[in-house]
C-alpha cells in the first residue's frame, strides 16, 4: 500500500520513484512537495533513496510525507541561524580549553563547530534549490556565496594542517579570532536568503 501524509492513496505505482513522481504531481496544486520517504519502517535518504528509485514497492508499505516548501526552507534556516547565534560562545570556550591544555575537551567542541559549518552550507544550498533561488545572485556585502564557500574550504584545509601539526596555540587563535567572523558572515547569508525566500509567494 502507498500512503501520502498517512492517507492511503488512490493511484497505483510500480516503483518507489514513480510513486514519488505521482505524489509530487498530486501535491503540485496544493503547493507542497514530498520531503520524507519510508519503506516499511525504514527511512530512505540520500544515496539510499536515489538508489531505490526503480525498486519495486513489493509487499512493504510506502509512506510519503509532504510539506510546504517555503515553510520547510524557512524552518530549516531558522534552526541553523539559532545554532550560529550560539557559535561564538562555543568557539571562545573551545579556545579557552586549549589555552588550559584541555585539548580533548576542546576538540569535541571543534568537531561540533565543523558539523555546524557544513550543516549551514547544506541548509543554504538545499533551501535555495527548494525555492528556486539562484545563489549566484545572493551575497553578503561584496562576497558571493561561491566566495564564502571557497573561504570555508580554505579554513577547513588550514584546520586540517594545524591539527596534523598539533599546534594548539594556532588552533586557539583560529577559534578565537578567525572563525567568529566567518560564522558571522554565514549568519548574514542565512538572514539574506531568509529575507528573499520570505518574499516569494
Amino acid at each position: 500500500m502507498i500512503y501520502l501524509d498517512n492517507q492511503e492513496v488512490e493511484f497505483h505505482a510500480d516503483s518507489i520513484g514513480s510513486a514519488i513522481t505521482t505524489a509530487t504531481d498530486v501535491l503540485g496544486g496544493q503547493g507542497r512537495v514530498v520531503v520524507e520517504v519510508r519503506l516499511g519502517d525504514r527511512l530512505l535518504t540520500g544515496l539510499d533513496l536515489t538508489g531505490s528509485q526503480t525498486r519495486p514497492i513489493g509487499s512493504d508499505d510506502l509512506w510519503l510525507y509532504s510539506a510546504n516548501p517555503k515553510n520547510l526552507a524557512m524552518d530549516t534556516l531558522v534552526q541553523v541561524r539559532a545554532q550560529l547565534n550560539e557559535a561564538p560562545g562555543v568557539l571562545q570556550q573551545a579556545a579557552d580549553l586549549l589555552q588550559r591544555d584541555q585539548a580533548n575537551e576542546a576538540m569535541a567542541q571543534v568537531s561540533d563547530m565543523i558539523g555546524l559549518w557544513l550543516a549551514t552550507q547544506q541548509a543554504v544550498q538545499r533551501s535555495a534549490a527548494l525555492m528556486g533561488v539562484d545563489l549566484d545572485q545572493v551575497s553578503v556585502g561584496d562576497q558571493t556565496v561561491g566566495l564564502l564557500a571557497r573561504e570555508l574550504v580554505g579554513h577547513l584545509h588550514t584546520l586540517k594542517q594545524v591539527l596534523e601539526d598539533r599546534d594548539t596555540v594556532a588552533l586557539a587563535d583560529m577559534l578565537a579570532y578567525e572563525w567568529p567572523g566567518q560564522m558571522q558572515k554565514w549568519g548574514q547569508l542565512v538572514n539574506t536568503l531568509s529575507g528573499q525566500i520570505e518574499q516569494i509567494t
